[in-house]
């Protein structure tokens, strides 16, 4: 390959990931212009065009970006981001035009990237997003079912399309019939939605309230984009030892034994009042809910107070901080079962992991989302490397709480539609429904612990994968503990860390512990 030209592109995408996208096209110019067969700079080339319209809200740019992807395929047939690229780009036009060829071609492209790259999955996102974009300007039945074909093929449930889709074409698919017959893929069986609203015989309104709360929780997917990248987990001495150790399982609780005597009613209480909120429990028609609950502060002297203590004795827990591959980066309701591959145990544990969500704070005075599960701003300083300086910092912290902020307003507008949705619904059932997000949602007054978490929605009958001691239920977490911890903090009053660090070192496990240097008296 020529060197300039091979400088030129790398010296573009450079800037292109600095956003200097009118500098970056200049040295992609410059590359295929040293070699006019460098596929992968017209490509480049054609993705800061289309950057750049999609800041200026520019139909030429998009031509522009179209005529670049052109090119590419002309000197490289089977380049499937190219392919999936100039779909992108084709059905922004249609957009713009309202041109429905435009968005059939889009399709074709979506359809060509798919076939050279099956494993492409996000083109099937696309491409239902799109058919049913089109359906609904020709008004075609077939065009709605084969957007549910391209999303079935996708294998991804309501809640994995809306993280994949940005805030507008959520609003748009909110609209759509199409989300209503896509509710039994939340669970394998297609049982949940179904069974909680047996003997119903209007559904539409319990519908669209199961498919908003979907959209609420899609808010609170923890992705790291924002560098969320590693939270502890505070527990005993002893059940570390287990799981480091005797490599046993992380557990998920029922949920019912958490230290809030309001878990799962705090959502209720909001949207119905507290008159009306089911005063008995809540039977879930035997769903149960488990969680595994973490926070984004690794040393904190109120955790070590509150978990892990040792016959009662505050702070001799501790805090195992955990990387953020212990947890899916790709999200699936929680009702669906675990798929498991006995033959490749690499891949189940990775198939068995779930996604981090954020815990919504109300405080029920004022009735309002106050904030949601996050990282606060003097940990980015705690943590800092080397290589950042104070202003880096404070970018990215600002760059965060905008984000965080960004989040918070969303959810109070979806919760006031979500509220206005369940006036006149039973209150039972739309808690049965629910009750994902309701295990999601907390009293403003739990606010400090910024609380996440991974959930596990489970039939309660005949469940093998359900255990107990001494009568609290718990099911196993598959991915290995040992494997996923990046460090230890010992509580202010945990003994034997010396022992501990030397069981580690034995194990083979690369783990440093750090001894906590909170104030407890």
């Amino acid at each position: 390959m020529n060197n300039d030209a091979e400088y030129w592109f790398n010296k573009g995408k450079e800037l292109f990931n600095s956003k200097k996208l009118e500098e970056a096209i200049s040295c992609y110019e410059k590359a295929t212009k040293l070699n006019p067969d460098y596929a992968d700079a017209f490509v480049y080339w054609g993705n800061a065009l289309y950057e750049l319209a999609e800041i200026e809200q520019d139909e030429t740019l998009f031509r522009k970006a179209v005529e670049k992807y052109d090119k590419a395929i002309k000197r490289a047939p089977n380049h499937a981001d190219c392919y999936y690229n100039l779909g992108n780009a084709l059905f922004r036009i249609g957009d713009i035009t309202k041109n429905e060829t435009l968005y059939i071609e889009s399709i074709e492209k979506f359809g060509k990237a798919a076939q050279i790259k099956p494993e492409y999955a996000f083109n099937f996102i696309y491409r239902g997003a799109t058919f049913v974009k089109i359906a609904k300007i020709i008004n075609s039945e077939s065009l709605f079912k084969e957007s549910i074909n391209c999303f079935q093929k996708y294998g991804k449930d309501i809640l994995h399309i809306f993280i994949s889709l940005d805030e507008n074409d959520k609003k748009y698919f909110l609209q759509e019939e199409i989300l209503h017959q896509m509710l039994d893929m939340d669970t394998d069986d297609g049982l949940f939605f179904r069974e909680i609203t047996k003997g119903i015989k209007e559904l539409s309104k319990y519908k669209e309230v199961y498919i908003r709360s979907i959209k609420i929780i899609s808010n609170l997917h923890i992705n790291n984009k924002y560098n969320d990248k590693s939270v502890a987990h505070y527990t005993t001495k002893t059940v570390s030892q287990k799981q480091l150790f005797e490599f046993s399982k992380f557990r998920l609780n029922a949920i019912n034994y958490s230290n809030d005597p309001t878990e799962g009613n705090i959502l209720l209480d909001y949207l119905f009042g507290k008159t009306k909120t089911p005063v008995r429990p809540i039977s879930n028609i035997g769903y149960g809910a488990f969680a595994g609950c973490f926070i984004f502060k690794h040393n904190s002297l109120n955790q070590f107070r509150l978990y892990g203590k040792e016959n009662g004795v505050e702070g001799t827990g501790l805090s195992l901080v955990f990387r953020n591959g212990f947890f899916s980066k790709e999200a699936q309701m929680p009702i669906k079962e675990l798929k498991t591959d006995d033959n490749n145990l690499n891949e189940k544990e990775e198939l068995n992991k779930y996604a981090l969500f954020r815990c919504i704070y109300i405080d029920p005075t004022s009735q309002r989302v106050e904030t949601v599960g996050h990282k606060e701003g003097y940990l980015f300083y705690q943590e800092k490397n080397e290589e950042e300086t104070e202003d880096d910092i404070k970018t990215r912290v600002e760059n965060y709480n905008e984000y965080i902020i960004d989040i918070i307003k969303n959810i109070n507008k979806e919760m006031e539609t979500l509220k206005s949705l369940v006036q006149n619904l039973d209150p039972e059932v739309v808690g049965q429904l629910l009750i994902n997000l309701r295990y999601l949602t907390k009293d403003i007054a739990f606010k400090e612990e910024q609380e996440c978490r991974i959930i596990k929605i489970i039939r309660l009958n005949n469940n093998d994968k359900i255990k107990n001691d001494n009568y609290r239920m718990y099911v196993e977490y598959e991915p290995q503990v040992s494997k996923h911890i990046e460090k230890i903090y010992f509580g202010p009053k945990a003994n034997g860390m010396e022992l501990f660090q030397d069981f580690l070192t034995h194990k083979d496990l690369n783990i440093p512990t750090v001894k906590s240097d909170n104030p407890l008296s």
